[in-house]
């Protein structure tokens, strides 16, 4: 058995992993979840699903269990908790992490071990992060797809058979399959944004020098930079909030320090702001080919912004010359940086790795130059744009997760995508902006892949772009449907992210209860009230027990959960969740029938730790009772 497994002192009585950041961040701070109770249950997670889909490379789980105590025990004595105390994370194979396997995705640094860390991992653990491992890349990040030579691809949670996006495709997939709340990810040509996309998680590409990067080869360089990805729009900032601000080291750093939450439920409020009047931008593709499925979920976001007060008019920035300025100091940079590994070890480098190197190796002063001026050029067209719009809308990525045993996609609308880099130009282009952007959770084609919608603000707008996104992304919540793969667990139900449009009864249920002590609690005070002449039992709190799932629809149930059913009206129903249903006493509704109907439901835990119910199977009858109460 496993060392962190023996350490063990408790059972995991709630599905930890459900929660969001900000959440998990106050029952920590509250000190009603203990640090080691919460690394417990996402180390679970990651044994449980990451077989299936290959996100969490190296694990560190019993450093991670050490950390946890230490941070627990400095909680206990007082000492001011950080930013992300206690918070589970994993860091991106490309970034250095001291004592910790880094391999970069390459067969010749497959046993590598770093003296140091990055900055960004300095800062996560700084501020309190715990990290749980090493998240999985492209062979030194190059390219939207995540396969290498040592691990193999990450495969998408919402369908294994499609690909996690990338480079950052590892932290997507794992942020989407609950296996960690918080990621560091970078971005050079997309690497935040679209896996953020394919996998139904949010991805944030900041203003360069919001995120200091340390150690760097370039201290000019302002396209490659680093940021944080989540599974909500709050978690990003809360990260951000943790990685912003100067380093000495770092010429181009922003010195502007980052909005100050004296705690982190404080952030969701900081990120509140009314969108009327906002001018957004809407282009549906940039004038490059868009899948027709990525059209179709894309094209409701309009009109959602639109319904939040936003003016939407149809324009698209000038963006002649990108493609130039991205390749070509792409290829810079990676002759810079690789080029004497491909020297000393021809043969051994990926083909797309190769070749972008060799494309950089070909480069003339001459082309440096005109991809300087180009930039220049671009950035003042970008600036008149942006004079007259706050936000541009637009796709992060022009096709859906795609077939994960492919190398790259070829072909887009029927129009030939040459190299690994072309059918990644809806997010290269905008990174040669300089402009923050985000990608925000849009919705699902019809068989169940995500979409993101990308927003990009104003030049170092960072914060006023994440108010925006915030407000979209509580409008639509498609952040909050979890993958099928989660149905499976032990103790965790799924809801088909389709019944919702069928029409069926919804029956909420509310968030989880959070510690034993206070499930007790409440069990005392539903037994007063039904102790009441009059009324009926479980009137005044109903609780739904799921204790014994039959194996044969959820599997063994290992954990207890007792989520409260909230009711739109004042009136409330007796009720009790056995077998894998929900049987609804019409009793309690207080209609004068009686029906012998059992509602067949499955359910599916939200970001923030709710469950939604829908049943599948309901009579006539049934459906005329239960819109009263629901």
């Amino acid at each position: 058995m496993a060392a962190w497994r023996v350490s063990r002192e408790f059972p995991v009585t709630e599905d930890l992993c459900a929660h969001d950041a900000v959440t998990l961040a106050g029952l920590l701070r509250r000190k009603e979840l203990s640090a080691r109770e919460v690394v417990c249950a996402h180390a679970e997670r990651i044994e449980a699903v990451d077989g299936a889909v290959n996100a969490v490379v190296t694990r560190c789980f019993d450093q991670a269990l050490d950390r946890a105590a230490g941070a627990d025990q400095a909680l206990a004595r007082g000492e001011e908790p950080g930013l992300l105390h206690g918070l589970p994370v994993a860091h991106k194979d490309l970034n250095d992490t001291a004592g910790v396997r880094t391999t970069y995705g390459s067969p010749l640094f497959a046993g590598h071990v770093p003296d140091r860390d990055a900055l960004i991992v300095q800062r996560m653990t700084t501020a309190g992060a715990i990290s749980l491992g090493k998240t999985n890349v492209p062979e030194w990040g190059a390219g939207s797809h995540t396969v290498n030579p040592v691990f193999g691809a990450t495969r998408n949670p919402y369908d294994l058979s499609r690909s996690a996006g990338g480079s950052s495709g590892g932290a997507a997939a794992a942020l989407a399959a609950r296996m960690i709340c918080l990621a560091d990810g970078g971005d050079l040509g997309g690497s935040l944004r679209n896996p953020a996309s394919f996998c139904n998680v949010v991805g944030l590409r900041p203003s360069p020098g919001r995120v200091p990067v340390w150690p760097i080869s370039d201290v000019a360089d302002v396209f490659g930079v680093e940021g944080p990805m989540a599974r909500t729009v709050a978690d990003v900032a809360l990260l951000l909030m943790a990685l912003s601000g100067p380093d000495p080291r770092v010429p181009l750093a922003l010195d502007a320090e980052p909005p100050v939450a004296a705690e982190p439920g404080q952030i969701p409020g900081l990120l509140g702001r009314d969108l009327t009047g906002v001018r957004v931008a809407w282009s549906p593709d940039l004038g490059l080919p868009v899948e027709p499925a990525v059209r179709a979920v894309l094209a409701p976001a309009r009109q959602v912004l639109a319904d939040l007060g936003a003016e939407v008019v149809d324009a698209a920035p000038d963006l002649s010359g990108a493609e130039e300025v991205f390749r070509t100091w792409r290829a810079f940079r990676f002759a810079t940086n690789l080029g004497p590994l491909l020297r000393a070890h021809p043969g051994e480098l990926g083909p797309n790795v190769a070749w972008n190197i060799e494309r950089g190796l070909e480069l003339s002063v001459a082309d440096l130059s005109r991809a300087t001026l180009r930039h220049a050029s671009l950035a003042e067209r970008i600036s008149d744009f942006f004079a007259d719009v706050e936000v541009l809308a637009c796709p992060v990525s022009q096709v859906a997760p795609f077939d994960v045993t492919l190398d790259w996609v070829h072909e887009i609308n029927g129009e030939q995508q040459t190299t690994y880099l072309d059918w990644m130009r809806s997010c290269y282009l905008i990174s040669v902006t300089g402009l923050p952007a985000i990608s925000v959770p849009a919705g699902f084609t019809p068989g169940g892949l995500p979409v993101g919608l990308q927003l990009v603000g104003r030049r170092r707008a960072d914060w006023a772009l994440l108010g925006v996104a915030h407000a979209f992304e509580a409008a639509t919540r498609h952040g909050r449907t979890a993958p099928p793969l989660l149905a499976d667990l032990p103790g965790s139900l799924h809801l088909p992210q389709d019944l919702e449009k069928r029409g069926d009864v919804t029956v909420s249920v509310a968030e989880f209860l959070r510690p034993r002590q206070q499930v007790v609690g409440r069990l005392r005070r539903r037994d007063r009230h039904a102790e009441r002449p009059g009324r009926l039992p479980g009137q005044a709190d109903v609780l739904l027990h799921h204790q014994h799932v039959e194996p044969g629809l959820l599997g063994q149930v290992q954990r207890q959960r007792r989520p409260r059913l909230e009711h739109r009206r004042a009136d409330r129903a007796a009720g009790h969740h056995l077998g894998g249903q929900l049987w609804i006493d019409p009793a309690a509704l207080g209609q004068q029938h009686a029906f012998a109907e059992r509602l067949h439901l499955r359910g599916q835990a939200d970001v923030d730790g709710q469950l939604q119910y829908q049943p599948l199977a309901v009579s006539a009858d049934v459906r005329d009772v239960l819109p009263k109460f629901v």
